[in-house]
């Protein structure tokens, strides 16, 4: 029932773990102490006839170890807590790590909504696993057994009905419990389509408005969610029938033993406090059972959160880290927001060939060109015939399944891929602009640029001529994708956005696609500062763009077919 890797690297959630499943212990030992020791008060007053002045140092101790039991159940609720921060938070951050690691080519088969519900409420879902079921999971095997020994002490024939029972109580909770795991992973996976379903809404508003299809998603996100209330109803019935279950299963095992007891006491077979402390210890040995039925559910809903981490965790890494290999010129960390004062490195390919996961033929079949210091080479090519394949195996997202890529003769693969992407100048045909002002999206690559740095790239994109009309210029706050911008603005920002990160290597991947032709002029004149003596590969279908080039390389199918200087 332990998760895999949930408490792998992180000794201090551990021990916060371990620590309040001590006190736990402690305060199930207190509750057994004092069980006992109120059994010999009571018997003491009420058959020995004796005053409270003759027991009070027992009444006193009672009082005692109720305060230790509290103290113990308070404190193994902070330290269940502290463990459940601690690891919720790492988990984030390692998944995201991972799926950084894995890189845009290794998500492809992901749904961006489900990946946002995982971190967020998936991992969320882990509070009540940590700070509850793990906990009562531990302490349901270790205060019933603590239970049996004393009762098997006071009276063996108690102990062979707790034998008895208390495996048939487990048994239930497993059949029943059964199907609350697979009505909570049922739920899961209908939080991820929702999450899914929710964003792509929003994106597409303008689509499904301009088509006359936004009442037809409200339809079906009705549906969906009547759905989804519908399995979120199944798990809490099905929950409160595990619990309503094991309680009249624990109800009736004490009072099977009340009946057993109480005919020994009448027959003089037992005494009368030897059987008060088996009747009220009898109840403790089922809590704990009773406790973990209660928190069976978000045990399960724990499980299947951990489960689909455990799936992100094992995605394959398409690019191995590595040391750095990078010659220190080409790794240069200098401000290039004008021409780079070191021209960038020669570029080959030898043979290189891709095939994604699970595909039955190679995006890139065999493909060998060269890209000389400083040039300018346009690749063009219909849609699926690899262009973009061959751009993410430079921006080193993916490895060569055979050949090999070097940057002045030296290997790729012998480079840490975060160190290389430093290097690397990319502007895609949408880029992303982040909810912030003008500042923060060109500082991106480069958090720490003065403001005087941040305009300097901008004058080099062309950005600044429509920046500066904008109601703050560069504290102007952008909204997430930055809607209120033309795509031309947005390209020239993310032109701004490379040049003030600096590198002596450009990617440029079909970036005027879908631009009018005013704004690709503007873009383009933007794009020739950008790569002045940078070495840059140009994914291209357009004129104006191709025509900047110094040599256009064909593809097709995977395949080179052509080479134009």
């Amino acid at each position: 029932m332990w998760p895999r890797r949930l408490l792998e690297g992180d000794l201090i959630a551990r021990r916060w773990l371990l620590g309040s499943i001590a006190c736990g212990t402690v305060a199930g030992a207190s509750l057994i102490i004092w069980t006992l020791v109120l059994a010999l008060v009571l018997s003491d007053v009420f058959i020995g006839h004796q005053h409270l002045n003759e027991v009070w140092q027992l009444v006193a101790f009672l009082v005692v170890v109720l305060f230790t039991r509290a103290a113990m159940m308070w404190l193994g609720a902070v330290a269940s807590q502290h463990a459940s921060n601690r690891l919720r938070s790492t988990l984030r951050a390692n998944t995201v790590r991972q799926l950084t690691t894995v890189g845009p080519a290794g998500l492809t088969a992901e749904r961006t909504g489900e990946l946002s519900a995982t971190i967020g409420a998936g991992i969320d879902s882990l509070d009540p696993y940590i700070t509850s079921f793990l906990p009562a999971l531990a302490l349901s095997a270790i205060v019933p057994i603590a239970v049996l020994v004393v009762v098997g002490f006071l009276d063996p024939v108690t102990t062979l009905v707790l034998l008895f029972t208390g495996p048939m109580l487990l048994a239930l909770l497993a059949v029943i419990g059964g199907r609350t795991r697979v009505l909570t992973q049922r739920r899961f996976v209908e939080m991820g389509w929702l999450s899914s379903f929710y964003l792509d809404m929003i994106r597409g508003l303008t689509t499904l408005k301009a088509f006359g299809r936004a009442s037809d998603s409200a339809q079906t996100i009705g549906e969906v969610s009547r759905m989804h209330g519908e399995s979120t109803m199944d798990v809490l019935r099905t929950a409160f029938q595990t619990s309503l279950v094991m309680e009249w299963a624990a109800t009736a095992a004490t009072a099977l033993v009340a009946v057993e007891v109480s005919f020994r006491l009448v027959g003089h077979r037992m005494t009368f406090t030897t059987a008060l402390a088996v009747l009220m210890l009898t109840p403790e040995f089922f809590i704990p059972l009773r406790r973990l039925a209660l928190d069976y559910h978000a045990g399960q809903a724990g499980r299947t959160a951990i489960e689909r981490l455990n799936a992100l965790a094992d995605l394959p890494r398409l690019v191995p880290t590595g040391p750095s290999l990078i010659p220190a010129s080409d790794r240069s960390n200098a401000n290039l927001t004008t021409a780079p004062s070191l021209i960038g490195p020669a570029i080959e390919f030898r043979a290189v060939r891709f095939r994604f996961p699970g595909a039955d033929r190679d995006a890139i079949d065999a493909v060998t060109f060269r890209i000389e210091p400083g040039e300018t080479l346009a690749l063009v090519g219909e849609s699926g015939a690899g262009k973009s394949t061959v751009a993410n195996l430079l921006m080193r997202f993916i490895d060569p399944t055979s050949g090999s890529i070097t940057s002045d003769a030296m290997p790729l693969s012998a480079s840490d891929p975060a160190q290389w992407r430093r290097n690397v100048l990319w502007v895609p045909q949408f880029p992303t602009i982040f909810a912030g002002t003008v500042s923060d999206n060109i500082r991106l690559g480069k958090p720490d640029a003065s403001s005087e740095e941040v305009r300097q790239a901008a004058q080099l994109s062309l950005a600044d001529q429509f920046i500066d009309e904008l109601p703050d210029g560069f504290d102007t706050v952008l909204g997430e994708h930055g809607l209120q911008l033309s795509g031309g603005q947005r390209q020239r920002i993310a032109i701004a956005r490379a040049a003030l990160r600096g590198g002596s290597i450009v990617i440029l991947d079909e970036f005027t696609a879908h631009l009018d032709h005013e704004s690709e002029s503007i873009v383009i004149t933007a794009m020739q500062r950008l790569i002045r003596e940078r070495t840059s590969l140009v994914i291209a279908h357009r004129g104006a763009t191709i025509e900047a080039a110094d040599r256009v390389l064909t593809i097709d199918r995977g395949r080179i077919i052509g080479l134009d200087s």
